[in-house]
């Protein structure tokens, strides 16, 4: 019998993968990058809106706080033919029913008021003495407490006829009650201040400031 040969057996090949290269790894992880950069941004943004948001109505609140005196009757520097037997005053807010005082003193410093002063909503109202129509000059000193606690103040004159050739001195008005603010303390407002929109606007312009830093500072490139 003939001997049979078998073929000798041949191992298989193994595959390899080829290992990723440094390109294609840097390809993949920047949409990673792009998007933690977009989120940064966008929190960046948001603390930014939420800071000017708060720094506007940190502003705004102390600003319109303070009521102002917006008319009054009669006017200031108003020339009449006969003396008022009442003088009245409107605010830009409700005045609080305490502290509340009026002078009105003629050119020799004789005090015109009379009777009891009263205040509703914005309207004060003192009655005067009849003055008639005697050439004279009136000078009305006022303090009230506003809605938020705090007193203002102010003074103007009037005339009749021909007025006065010399006026008085304003006569103080300062009372226990006005002069104390919300918390006992002592605050002197003056009813002619800084405009009630003054420190809004400056308010959102400083906002607006860091709004611009914080956006500038986030979306920098990043240096390598």
């Amino acid at each position: 019998m003939n001997p049979s040969y078998s073929t000798p057996h041949q191992p298989r090949p193994t595959l390899r993968t080829p290992a990723r290269t440094g390109g294609a790894a840097a390809s993949s992880a920047a949409p990673h990058a792009r998007l933690s950069q977009r989120s940064t941004t966008s929190l960046a943004a948001l603390f930014a809106a939420l800071l000017a948001l708060a720094l506007v109505v940190a502003t705004a609140g102390p600003a319109s706080a303070h009521d102002e005196l917006v008319r009054t009757n009669p006017q200031a520097d108003a020339k009449l033919q006969k003396a008022p037997t009442t003088l009245e005053l409107t605010f830009s807010g409700n005045i609080q029913d305490i502290g509340s005082e009026v002078r009105v003193t003629d050119s020799h410093g004789t005090d015109m008021t009379r009777g009891t002063l009263a205040a509703q909503n914005t309207a004060v109202s003192q009655p005067l003495r009849e003055g008639g129509d005697e050439d004279e000059t009136y000078t009305v000193t006022w303090r009230v407490v506003s809605q938020d606690g705090h007193p203002i103040e102010g003074t103007f004159t009037y005339t009749v006829g021909d007025g006065a050739a010399t006026a008085a001195s304003p006569a103080p008005v300062a009372s226990a009650d006005a002069s104390q603010g919300a918390n006992g303390a002592q605050e002197d407002v003056s009813g002619t201040g800084i405009p009630s929109w003054v420190l809004p606007v400056a308010g959102g312009a400083i906002a607006l400031v860091l709004l611009l830093v914080i956006l500038a500072f986030a979306t920098r490139p990043k240096q390598r």
